[in-house]
């Protein structure tokens, strides 16, 4: 083959999201294309290319090719030999919030078939301040913490339930946390709520205050994206004590307290630090 494409089947309400492909009796790819509005196959590419080297230097010296599956793999099929490589272990897309999240929320479920352990991955183990830098896990007498993943240097002093937390979290005494996705060094401040969220690292939740991503009314700018019940907080963001942020809302990396306006950010609303 001059090119082998990783495909394996996926549900048909969401081939529209990646590149699709038809293929002989033989394996050969006699038919692509890319995020179609009305997919005629839901055999999808993964993303991962195998290229014959004189094949590929080919096509980027002869073309104005720049992407693979828009320009390289099109114009290979009907000329060249372009075969699908059948896949059916574990594989998920995650180029969108709802993807990602619900790829994180299977790594609670045995079924899925997402086991990081019996694959071995380890990341990150020595970069300083990462894995290999943390304590291990300290969950305080009368926390109680269920179908969660935790990892070094986790502190629980609350409840954790059906969430993933990385590396330096800690959920102080009678905080929440349900469903959700916690970066690294998060802080969630005694009383807090959170439900269906996204932290990005170093976020401090203040005292009390409740973040609850269910929602059914998207995002006011940015409703492509968020739409799905889940509310977003970027990079060393505080959110004060007491605060509600309703769903499908985005807050800013850096927000500081002079950056809010009111005690409720309601459903769909993005706040901005006051330079952006």
């Amino acid at each position: 083959a001059d090119v082998t494409v990783a495909m394996r089947e996926v549900p048909w309400d969401q081939a529209i999201h990646f590149g699709i492909g038809q293929k002989d009796e033989n394996g050969r790819v006699i038919h692509w294309e890319e995020k179609p509005k009305e997919p005629k196959s839901n055999l999808a590419s993964m993303g991962i290319y195998l290229f014959r080297t004189e094949y590929l230097l080919k096509v980027l010296t002869e073309t104005q090719a720049i992407d693979f599956g828009q320009h390289v793999v099109p114009q290979g099929i009907g000329q060249d030999r372009v075969y699908a490589y059948p896949f059916s272990g574990y594989w998920r897309d995650v180029g969108t919030l709802a993807f990602y999240f619900e790829a994180h929320q299977e790594l609670l479920d045995p079924s899925s078939g997402l086991n990081p352990e019996a694959w071995g991955i380890q990341t990150n183990l020595e970069v300083e301040g990462l894995k290999g830098d943390r304590p291990p896990i300290f969950i305080r007498q009368g926390a109680r913490v269920s179908r969660s993943f935790l990892s070094s240097g986790v502190v629980i002093e609350g409840r954790v339930e059906g969430s993933i937390l990385s590396p330096g979290v800690r959920v102080k005494r009678g905080a929440q946390v349900l469903n959700s996705i916690i970066l690294h060094d998060g802080e969630i401040g005694a009383g807090a709520v959170l439900n269906r969220v996204i932290l990005d690292k170093k976020v401090v939740i203040g005292e009390k205050a409740r973040v609850d991503g269910r929602s059914v009314v998207p995002n006011r700018e940015f409703p492509a994206h968020l739409s799905e019940g889940i509310t977003l907080i970027g990079k060393k963001a505080f959110v004060p004590p007491g605060l509600v942020v309703k769903g499908n809302c985005l807050l800013f990396p850096g927000l500081k307290g002079e950056d809010y306006s009111g005690a409720v950010i309601e459903e769909g609303l993005t706040v901005r630090t006051k330079e952006d």
